[in-house]
């Protein structure tokens, strides 16, 4: 009887020590079309989410008003292997010229643009909606508003209500606020300034990441974690920002035909040129940034959130991302967390 007793004390510790753990990933493309690459790799990861971004909300140039823009087009239906999390992104500036009467109207479109997606789309069985924004002080009030009449819709009647949460607002929760919603998804990437020439690694820097993260367990609702696994170029002229080029190589930058490197991660442009469309003129600086997966694989097997039920994540899916890692470096972000 006592040996008994003995299991079963240990089955209990083992069953409130194991973290109960959903794997998912981002899709940030303006249309839904699945490589084959990208399907397997959804298959071989066990990724049982995928978050979608349906479409923003910024500005419409005509009427000077926040509504729904740049709505997704779904080139295939999406897989019942997999569910669908709608994102909407809404622009810090969308707020900022958010009147507080258009608030309910902002929140019933952004909710309808959602279920006439789904409808037209067939897509079936949402269980979750995501809001993505990066708000600030000065937009904390009308953006928690605007989160509290989503959440009232009818449509959200039976549903989580999640958003974004910068690792900055968890740190300084008592000044950003916590959003009025079920769960919040802690975004550890695009940590610095990508604007500021003298940042080496915008994207991902493990030491800027740590200072953020001593107070999770503080945090007021269960928080699930999305982590990097892209690179990008940052240009600059004579310093000053000028645009992202997305999925740029290293190797492209590496041509010594095109670049002088200059510092660590520094490409200055010796000619006038066209990457991926874009054109970069002479003397102009490009900063490669990426995902330091070594970094983000330690940070992972570090970092405690504050529930045993989350959700992991990856941003983002997409063909050139997966074919730049290695060494199954996926496997071991979401393994890390077990």
């Amino acid at each position: 009887m006592r040996r008994i007793s003995l299991i079963f004390s240990l089955f209990l510790l083992i069953s409130c020590t194991h973290n109960e753990i959903d794997r998912g990933i981002y899709f940030w493309k303006s249309n839904f079309k699945l490589s084959d690459i990208e399907k397997d790799f959804v298959s071989k990861h066990n990724i049982t989410k995928i978050y979608i971004k349906y479409f923003d909300v910024d500005i419409d140039a005509n009427i000077g008003k926040p509504i729904p823009l740049a709505t997704l087009s779904f080139n295939e239906k999406p897989t019942k292997a997999y569910q669908i999390i709608p994102t909407v992104f809404i622009t810090n500036r969308s707020l900022q010229k958010l009147n507080k009467p258009d608030i309910e109207e902002l929140a019933n479109k952004i909710c309808q643009r959602i279920i006439d997606m789904n409808s037209h789309f067939g897509i079936e069985d949402i269980i979750e909606i995501q809001i993505d924004c990066d708000w600030t002080a000065t937009t904390q009030k009308k953006y928690f508003l605007l989160l509290q009449n989503i959440r009232k819709n009818n449509y959200l009647e039976d549903k989580i209500l999640s958003a974004t949460i910068r690792l900055h607002q968890v740190k300084y929760m008592d000044e950003t606020g916590i959003p009025p919603v079920d769960r919040g998804l802690l975004m550890c990437y695009n940590i610095s300034n990508i604007k500021d020439f003298n940042v080496r690694n915008s994207i991902f820097d493990i030491r800027e990441a740590e200072k953020y993260t001593d107070n999770l367990s503080d945090y007021k609702i269960p928080l699930d974690i999305a982590l990097p696994v892209y690179s990008w170029g940052v240009v600059f002229g004579a310093q000053k920002f000028k645009m992202i080029i997305n999925n740029i190589s290293l190797k492209e930058l590496e041509n010594t035909e095109n670049f002088e490197q200059v510092n660590y991660n520094y490409y200055k442009a010796v000619k006038r040129i066209k990457i991926n469309g874009y054109q970069i003129d002479k003397n102009e600086i490009i900063r490669f940034e990426n995902s330091a997966m070594e970094d983000v694989i330690k940070f992972s097997e570090k970092i405690k959130l504050n529930s045993k039920n989350f959700t992991v994540s990856l941003f983002h899916l997409d063909e050139k991302t997966i074919n730049n890692m290695k060494n199954n470096e996926a496997e071991k972000i979401y393994k890390s967390f077990n």
